[in-house]
Formats: C-alpha cells, structure tokens, sequence
C-alpha cells in the first residue's frame, strides 16, 4: 500500500517529450538542443525575480533531466598552466599547481573574478545568446548610459546569484553557471557574429578541389656534393696589389696659434730652429686657437699694416679724445673718488646734489619698494 504505482516526475517527462516530438540539431550536429533552449530561457526569466521559489526549483531540475547526457557532464576547463611561463601576468609565478596558474592567468582586471569563454557550454552559450536579443545596444538611465555589455552581465549574474544559491537546486543538478568579463563576451559575440557572415558568404561556393598529384613518381633529389668538382684546365691566380697598411703618410693640420697668426704677415718667415723633445712636445701641447681667432687677428694685423703703409680704405681709425668720462655738471670724471654712483641705470654726482652717496642710496632704495 505504501509503493506509488506511478512515477509523477517520470510520466510529467514522458509527457513533454510528447509534448515537442520534433528533435532539434545544434551548430555542432548534436541533438537535443530544443532542451537546452528551454532550460536557458527559463534560466533568462529568473532575471527579473528576487528568489527562487520551490515550483520554479521544480520546473528546472524537471528541464535539466530532459537534457541529453553529453549536456549534463561536467565541464573540463582548459588548462592554462605552463612549466615555464614565457609572458603574462604570472611569468614569475613560484607555484607548480596547475590550477592555480589557471586562477592567475584567466583574472582579466581588478575586481573581476576568473572567466571562461561562453562557448565552453552549450547552456551558458544560449542564456548569452538570448541575453543579446534581450539588450541589441546600450541603454541610457538617470542621466547616464550603461554599455550593452554591462546589461547583459548584469542580467547574467543575477541568474548566477539565485542558482548557486538554491542548494536542492545545485544537489539535484550540475548547473555550471561559471564566471563571465565583458572582455570574453565580446569577442565570443564578434566571433560568432563573424562565423555567421562567413558561412553565409560561403553558401553556394564550391569547395576548392584538392590538389593535382601525378601518378608517376618523381626522381630522388640529387645528393649534396661532399667536394668540390674538377676541371682540366689551371685555375685562374688573381693577382693582388701588395698590402699597405699602416705605411700611408699621416697627414696633420697644423696647430696655429695667436702669436704665429699675428705674425704670418711677414714676407720671408724665419727658419724653425732646432728644438729639443721637451719644446716640441710642450709646443704639441698647446691648446689649439679656433679658426675664427686666428682669421681676426690676421685681419687686425693686415688693418694695422695697411695703416702704416699710409693706404687709405676708407675707414677712419677712431681716437679716443678724453682719457675718461666726465661728468657734465661739475665736469669730474665719473668714479667714486669724486663722490660719483650708480644705482641701475641712474646716475649721482654728490658735488651737484649736495647730499652723500649713502644718503642717495637710501632714498632711492625707498623709490624702488
């Protein structure tokens, strides 16, 4: 009295495989894919909900049990760990364990956790495919806008938030919903929005035919030559010039200075005496004049000459009438000994003014505050 006669959960499956008779491939060619579209948009709905509540617990697992067995296996994430890290964020890791190489190296940014791409699962594939029919762009709110990619991880994690923590829900089913960044999404969106132009493109187009092989079999490759071949005749000698090196003649410019320039003007110059090693070693030490010295005093030296040659060039050589510069009021040259300052560009003379230099600096260091 006490055994059921029937199975309610088994008939209620019974009856919604009845129901959609009709199987349904993927893009990989599996089926059952109609299940997994019911799962996913009954997953979508609890977006807008604050709880689970034990009927919509019930509809789930009932939805999970439907799936094909290939959809209902664990998920394998790929390995990320390498025994010698050439570049990324953790190439100076010191742990050897792979998983938790695989927790550095998927963390995208502060704050975010580690995701996965959404193609690892078909389940989470389809929730994000409907997520983007639900948001197509960005969407502006009080004032601001929030991206289309915030939305729909928005919508995603509160999906995530009531599955993972229903427990009846998490025991009866292996609901891997796993972590997604708006990094993956977005390029999982741009590349499959890319394979879709793709195929369509390629609709109608022939395949390229293989490549053409002959029948006949080619001849062997010819062997390397271990030695150089012979010939009857005597090679031809290249003569070579003889070497010189390090027998070409050093030229040097010649040191000038200022004396020497002075005095280049002169018509028979006189012959280089004699000099020891320590002369001529400290004349090579001399610092060398620069060109344009040397060229004003050659040019002084010809205006000098010419002047007392008696030639005129038609310049007139300035002479200097006074010895210093007088003061025009009381006709004193302009030096201190004479009660005379300066203070910037203005000029004092103590005899005029009647006052002392300190009491002139003190009044016009007043001005100037």
């Amino acid at each position: 009295m006490g055994i059921p006669l029937l199975d309610h959960d088994h008939i209620q499956a019974i009856w919604l495989v009845q129901r959609h008779p009709e199987e349904s491939y993927g893009p990989d060619g599996a089926p059952g894919s109609q299940h997994v579209q019911r799962l996913a948009s009954s997953l979508v709905s609890l977006r807008g909900l604050a709880c689970l509540t034990e009927q919509k617990v019930d509809e789930l697992i009932q939805l999970w049990s439907l799936l094909p067995e290939g959809h209902k296996q664990r998920l394998t994430y790929p390995a990320r760990h390498q025994v010698r890290p050439i570049q990324g964020r953790s190439k100076t890791t010191s742990s050897d364990t792979p998983g938790t190489d695989s927790l550095k190296r998927c963390l995208l940014g502060q704050g975010s956790g580690p995701a996965q791409w959404p193609q690892m699962s078909r389940l989470v594939e389809a929730i994000c495919i409907q997520l983007c029919r639900l948001h197509p762009s960005s969407t502006k709110s009080k004032g601001g806008r929030t991206s289309r990619w915030a939305a729909i991880l928005g919508n995603y994690s509160k999906v995530r938030e009531l599955v993972l923590g229903s427990p009846r829900l998490m025991e009866k089913t292996i609901l891997q919903l796993f972590e997604l960044s708006p990094h993956t999404l977005s390029q999982w969106h741009n590349k499959r929005q890319k394979g879709q132009e793709q195929a369509v493109h390629q609709q109608g187009v022939a395949p390229p035919s293989a490549s053409a092989v002959d029948p006949e079999p080619q001849p062997q490759p010819r062997p390397l030559l271990q030695e150089g071949m012979t010939y009857g005749h005597q090679p031809h000698v290249f003569p070579c010039p003889p070497n010189t090196e390090v027998q070409a003649k050093q030229w040097k410019r010649p040191v000038a200075t200022a004396q020497t320039a002075v005095l280049d003007h002169s018509a028979t110059p006189a012959p280089h005496p004699t000099s020891s090693p320590s002369t001529s070693s400290a004349a090579a030490a001399a610092p060398p004049v620069p060109r344009t010295t040397s060229w004003r005093h050659k040019k002084r030296a010809e205006e000098e000459e010419e002047e007392e040659g008696g030639s005129n060039t038609g310049k007139r050589k300035y002479e200097r009438k006074r010895a210093e510069n007088l003061y025009s009021l009381c006709g004193q040259p302009k030096r201190k000994e004479f009660g005379h300052s300066r203070f910037g560009n203005v000029a004092f003379c103590s005899v005029s003014s009647g006052k002392t230099v300190e009491q002139w600096l003190v009044e016009i260091r007043a001005k100037k505050k």
